[in-house]
């Protein structure tokens, strides 16, 4: 499960159909990541987080021409 750190949800959507890993389609660095339900709030106006940056991924596995994620990998949330 992914989480910002304000307690939002991160669902990943990956584009990737070819590469699977125990029944289970890879996640690429590229894919689409929701953030749903982040309580970032400064001075009374909300701002939660949108988006996930990957700074550290699967540099030697790749998928459809993108490097891959796993446990490991480590993004930043942001506006």
């Amino acid at each position: 499960m992914l989480k910002c750190p304000h307690g939002g949800t991160v669902t990943a959507t990956t584009t990737n159909q070819h590469a699977t890993a125990v029944g289970d389609f890879l996640v690429r660095a590229s894919d689409t990541f929701v953030i749903a339900g982040c309580a970032l709030n400064i001075s009374g106006s909300p701002h939660p987080c949108v988006q996930v940056q990957w700074v550290v991924t699967n540099t030697r596995s790749r998928a459809a021409g993108d490097v891959t994620l796993s446990e490991a990998s480590v993004g930043f949330c942001g506006a």
